[in-house]
């Protein structure tokens, strides 16, 4: 199994201070903590205001390519360009979670193309948008064989955040099943009346709604 992943500094490089509070804990912080800390240290200004990155790469004959992008506030822009061309037989499987608050902005281009036999593509993207913050994401599905594709793109917009969507789907092959799917929308207040009915407050709701969504 070929693997690929996003993860922190690379063993023997001293990660910035921003990283060592953030992973300074073998534990996983809640997403509300992880939020308190990225806020305090965006006040201190001991965070990365930009964020621009590329990548790409093939995946051979039955090969499996796993890539994981989280994006948890903290930057003020971020922008990633992801590109992967699957031969026969390869798999990719891609998840992207991004929450934006404040006026920050999160740009993502993810370009897939499957060009052997038995090729398959699924990609999973959750999004929060809060306050003024904006995303743009956009997914380029290309099939040039007898392969399968799915896209699944879902995000909540809360207060005056805005969050668009634009993908491309391209068959150049009968055989070639590719699809996507998009849902974009507020938190429901049948949910947060539910967990509110249970004793939490409207913020702690939207945080647990938030938190599982994202998970």
């Amino acid at each position: 199994m070929n693997t690929i992943a996003q993860a922190g500094p690379r063993r023997g490089v001293p990660p910035p201070r921003w990283w060592r509070g953030v992973a300074g804990t073998k534990r996983p912080l809640p997403l509300p903590d992880l939020l308190r800390h990225v806020r305090r240290l965006w006040e201190h200004h001991d965070l990365p205001t930009e964020y621009t990155r590329g990548r790409g790469g093939e995946a051979g004959w039955g090969s499996t390519v796993e890539l994981e992008m989280t994006q948890i506030g903290g930057i003020e822009s971020a922008s990633r360009d992801t590109k992967i061309i699957l031969h026969d037989k390869a798999r990719l499987v891609l998840v992207e979670r991004v929450l934006t608050c404040g006026g920050q902005r999160a740009s993502s281009r993810i370009a897939i193309e499957m060009d052997g036999e038995g090729a398959s593509a699924q990609v999973i993207s959750r999004s929060v948008a809060r306050d003024s913050s904006a995303q743009e994401y956009r997914f380029d599905l290309l099939g040039t064989a007898a392969c399968k594709g799915h896209v699944q793109c879902d995000a909540i917009v809360m207060d005056g955040a805005r969050v668009a969507s634009a993908p491309t789907i391209d068959a150049r092959n009968a055989c070639a099943q590719l699809i996507h799917e998009a849902a974009i929308g507020r938190i429901e207040s049948e949910q947060l009346l539910k967990l509110e009915s249970l004793g939490l407050t409207e913020k702690q709701a939207e945080a647990c709604i938030i938190e599982g969504f994202l998970s």
